[in-house]
């Protein structure tokens, strides 16, 4: 069966309505192209929130700066107990912690702010839109799938005795069609089996898209040379 070199099922974090699609099944899309948008509006009022606290800490720590540098001129002069000093230096740290948390809190809601836009991860062509703009989606559901047909990839299962005459790299044959065309493909991998000598192991192929030839769902048949009969050839 003949695949896509790569697929992606795109999804988003969060619970929300699905606001837009920007694209169609059979469009075709460049790398980073908006695909669609999910309902932001928690993570912008959290993004506010965090803004907020941020603004009221960094208030909060130039006064404790300021309070425990005023201490310590006074504990120099010997006008007050080193405790209150210290206690002072400790408010100090504190409240610095306190918005070290704030701005890592805000990195991390602003990561989450771009989940609610799906955007294309590489090159190639939207092939299904599983779901409605204005319906309710969740984490993890399929929202856009699309694929790259640049390359395409072919899986073959043979035996452990096959596998093991072929090595990553070897130029194999691809027969497509009633009329038996052939095409050059490169073996990537093999995928080993549970057992050594167990049938199922796989050849995974790679073949450049030729025009019209192929296409993700077709069924071909692959030529992989006989090393036992150098001058034939077996159909696997």
């Amino acid at each position: 069966m003949v695949r896509p070199g790569k697929r992606a099922a795109l999804s988003t974090r969060f619970a929300g309505t699905l606001l837009s699609v920007e694209v169609d099944p059979g469009d075709r899309v460049a790398s980073g192209d908006l695909l669609a948008r999910v309902d932001a509006r928690e993570v912008n009022a959290a993004i506010a929130a965090t803004r907020t606290k941020i603004n009221a800490t960094q208030a909060g720590v130039k006064q404790a700066r300021l309070e425990s540098q005023r201490l310590e001129r006074l504990y120099a002069e010997d006008l007050i107990a080193r405790v209150r000093m210290e206690r002072a230096q400790v408010k100090y740290e504190e409240m610095k912690a306190q918005l070290t948390a704030a701005e890592s809190e805000l990195e991390a809601q602003q990561a989450n702010l771009s989940y609610t836009r799906l955007t294309a991860p590489f090159t190639g062509r939207v092939t299904e839109m599983p779901v409605d703009t204005g319906s309710f989606v969740g984490p993890g559901q399929p929202l856009v799938i699309m694929e790259s047909r640049e390359q395409l990839r072919v899986d073959v299962p043979v035996s452990s005795q096959v596998a093991s005459r072929l090595a990553p790299g070897e130029q194999l044959s691809v027969v497509v069609g009633p009329q038996g065309k052939t095409l050059p493909a490169s073996l990537i991998s093999v995928v080993p089996a549970l057992g050594e000598e167990a049938t199922g192991q796989r050849l995974r192929l790679s073949l450049e898209t030729a025009g019209d030839t192929l296409a993700p769902g077709q069924v071909v048949s692959v030529l992989v040379p006989d090393r036992v009969q150098s001058a034939q050839t077996s159909e696997w």
